[in-house]
């Protein structure tokens, strides 16, 4: 938690607020894997959509909107964490695990959410983001409410184990080339605020370890993800 590579603050209504969220993590910071259904081309990210949707919605909708602090994403290596000041209505922790009574803190922007379609049904959320990720073979994400902030940790070991290995630096540049295949060297030293000197080498790096192979050339090409068994 001591050292932040990169930052991004998220404005708008409160709707605009969980479109633009999901956007930032699904293009900047989050894995896909690919796969083909015959010769249609699927992209999963790491955690389920859904359950990040419904993550942030219930932030919002929760949200202890008479003080300073903001909802806040941290993204690590192994895990994703949202966290936001909330006060829990006459229920534990614990019982947002499982099946509890629907006490929204903001009663009118529930309305509106649920009115506008973006929640079905309220007291569900909690589970329906559990078994999002039971689904996918993920573990059971966990609830932690500490001094006055409720948090929701993602984990994803699988991210762990595939770049355990490799530095701070070479896990930034495979997390962008991962995410957009077309990236050129010059957009990562940009993005990441290194020379292209640097860049090019880490990019050998990730070569020559078997993370990422160049395919075709020059602007005609992108960069590939080598899948470890």
């Amino acid at each position: 938690d001591t050292e932040v590579l990169t930052t991004d603050i998220v404005e708008g209504n409160l709707i605009q607020q969980v479109d633009r969220a999901l956007d930032i993590l699904r293009t900047k910071y989050l894995l896909s894997y690919i796969s083909y259904e015959g010769i249609h081309r699927r992209e999963k990210l790491v955690y389920p959509y859904e359950a990040l949707r419904e993550a942030l919605l219930n932030s919002i909708i929760h949200r202890e909107y008479f003080v300073s602090s903001e909802i806040q994403i941290r993204v690590y290596e192994d895990k994703l964490v949202i966290g936001n000041e909330a006060r829990l209505q006459d229920i534990t922790v614990e019982d947002l695990s499982r099946s509890h009574p629907s006490r929204p803190h903001n009663k009118l922007i529930a309305d509106v959410f649920y009115k506008a379609g973006f929640i079905e049904s309220w007291g569900r959320g909690t589970q329906r983001i559990i078994d999002n990720c039971v689904a996918e073979g993920l573990s059971v994400p966990m609830y932690e409410y500490k001094m006055g902030f409720l948090y929701l940790t993602f984990s994803h070991e699988r991210v762990n184990e595939r770049v355990n290995e490799l530095t701070d630096t070479e896990k930034a540049v495979y997390r962008l080339v991962a995410n957009k295949p077309s990236v050129t060297q010059l957009e990562l030293a940009a993005e990441l605020r290194l020379t292209v000197q640097y860049i090019r080498k880490i990019m050998k790096a990730l070569k020559d370890k078997n993370y990422i192979e160049r395919i075709g050339a020059d602007k005609n090409g992108y960069w590939k993800i080598i899948e470890k068994s």
